[in-house]
């Protein structure tokens, strides 16, 4: 075995900081700090645009109500006085969780509002000038509720047709069941998902919830979160077709349950590449004490074993560790988000920023040992989103301050998206060309098989995709893409390749 590196395009030499540390031209110290009203405030997830600047959603504490908010940074980590601070409209109540770009490179913002004194789940769409668009759903806002109950939609993802599906759950007395709901791109519910354009997963236990969401190559959806079984939570994945129903090639009936060490276990963040699935999330015995985990399966809902131990990675940083979010890098590298300490009386728990090799093992050359703590307050901190810049810088965002009177608080630290090909044999070799391309590539591997292609921009979202039939050259359309930089990754077998190319015209 060797490692083999594929070109490195167009970059041009400089100096980089170590992976893992704070980049001292965001703000002066990597750490933005701001203050949006007296009572407190909280970071819940980013969103980089190609320029480098930032969309930061959350919700504001208004003192006996929340409100959704969504505001945009510069490069600089100033807040763009362009756009502002967007209020969510949310009647009495509400928070907002995730973010994605529409098309057209709008933003939808998921989470939930109070509608006739429940919480519903909500869309809400904000134009790149940072109107509300009118002509999406009520001014900008389309909210669904769940019978006579609370819900709340936790995950996000938009259809390449951009339809956007929403993942959470609905809580009515003591139980909760997952909720998938699917709106048309001027916010009315589609119809054709599920039937009526909802999907309440009612089946799996008496308490059971989603809190993260992707869609693969096919149109499948894999949600992620947790369910109530024996006591104990249990950690699930469960996928559904495009049409809204549970796919029974999947674990059993659609729902897989990873087998994590501890007694009880919840998955927050999903990603997938090809038709494999990776999850992360949280592990616990119910004592005070919590750990970590990452899993990857694959098409079956089986574990992958030569990732981490038989499939698992198993993660114990501090005494209590909690992420809610993680990203796959376009260079397959994992990342996640959280924090780390003692949430014991008296105890401090601190920013946790993790980065891990796609086997499953700690990337040992980003801050010590995979793992990255950062304290910016001496008191309750940690993160809740964390996400990618075009630079390959990271971002985490979350919260910080005097606890019960916090602040926001985004972090950006120094990462370099390598190149490298891990592991490959010596004889095998894949040549892409031409280098820069204007309308197709192509692309040619020494190995014959059936090859997985993926074209990710360089902010790492999926622009293209397909399956070639693994013959030795074969065409790669890039027309229709804008100029730029873009990364090419490969899966052929058990071998993951990735590099980089240039658009021109």
């Amino acid at each position: 075995m060797r490692y083999a590196l594929l070109p490195l395009l167009l970059f041009a030499a400089q100096v980089h900081a170590q992976p893992g540390t704070l980049d001292a031209t965001f703000d002066g110290d990597g750490i933005v700090q701001i203050d949006l009203t007296p009572s407190g405030d909280t970071g819940y997830d980013g969103l980089p645009t190609n320029d480098g600047r930032l969309y930061v959603c959350g919700y504001l504490d208004n003192g006996p109500q929340d409100n959704g908010f969504l505001l945009r940074l510069l490069n600089d980590g100033t807040p763009d006085p362009t756009f502002g601070t967007v209020v969510l409209p949310s009647g009495s109540n509400g928070r907002a969780f995730r973010l994605a770009f529409a098309p057209d490179s709008s933003v939808y913002v998921c989470g939930y509002a109070d509608t006739l004194g429940y919480e519903a789940f909500t869309l809400w769409h904000v134009l790149g000038s940072g109107a509300m668009d009118t002509d999406f759903g009520t001014n900008g806002r389309s909210s669904v509720q769940i019978g006579f109950s609370d819900a709340r939609a936790r995950g996000l993802a938009v259809q390449p047709d951009g339809k956007v599906v929403l993942a959470g759950y609905e809580s009515s007395g003591f139980g909760r069941d997952g909720v998938l709901v699917r709106f048309h791109v001027d916010g009315g519910v589609d119809s054709t998902f599920s039937g009526d354009g909802i999907l309440v997963l009612s089946s799996f236990s008496e308490l059971d919830q989603l809190d993260a969401l992707t869609i693969m190559d096919n149109g499948s959806l894999i949600a992620g979160g947790y369910a109530r079984v024996n006591n104990y939570d249990q950690a699930i994945l469960i996928k559904v077709t495009p049409t809204g129903s549970l796919d029974n090639s999947f674990g059993s009936s659609g729902v897989a349950s990873p087998a994590i060490d501890l007694n009880n276990s919840r998955i927050y963040g999903v990603a997938a590449l090809g038709t494999e699935v990776f999850a992360a999330g949280v592990q616990f015995d119910g004592s005070t004490s919590a750990d970590l985990f990452i899993t990857k399966r694959n098409a079956t809902g089986g574990p992958v074993i030569t990732f981490g131990t038989f499939g698992v990675a198993n993660i114990d940083v501090q005494d209590d560790d909690w992420m809610d979010d993680m990203e796959l890098l376009p260079d397959g590298r994992i990342v996640f988000a959280g924090y780390t300490g003692s949430t014991a009386p008296g105890g401090d728990i601190d920013f946790l920023l993790g980065c891990y090799l796609p086997n499953g093992q700690p990337d040992l050359g980003f801050g010590t040992g995979g793992h990255v703590i950062t304290e910016t307050s001496p008191n309750y901190e940690g993160g809740f989103g964390v996400c990618v810049q075009p630079d390959g810088k990271l971002v985490v965002v979350g919260f910080g301050g005097v606890l019960l009177n916090s602040s926001l608080v985004v972090l950006r630290y120094a990462n370099d998206l390598t190149t490298t090909v891990s592991e490959t044999s010596e004889a095998s070799s894949l040549t892409l060309w031409p280098n820069p391309a204007s309308d197709h590539m192509r692309i040619r591997s020494s190995t014959p098989g059936a090859l997985h292609v993926e074209v990710l921009d360089v902010t790492g979202r999926l622009v293209r995709s397909m399956s070639l039939t693994g013959l030795m050259d074969e065409m790669i359309p890039v027309d229709g893409l804008e100029e730029g930089q873009y990364l090419l990754r490969t899966v052929q077998g058990a071998e993951l390749r990735t590099t980089l190319f240039m658009i021109m015209r």
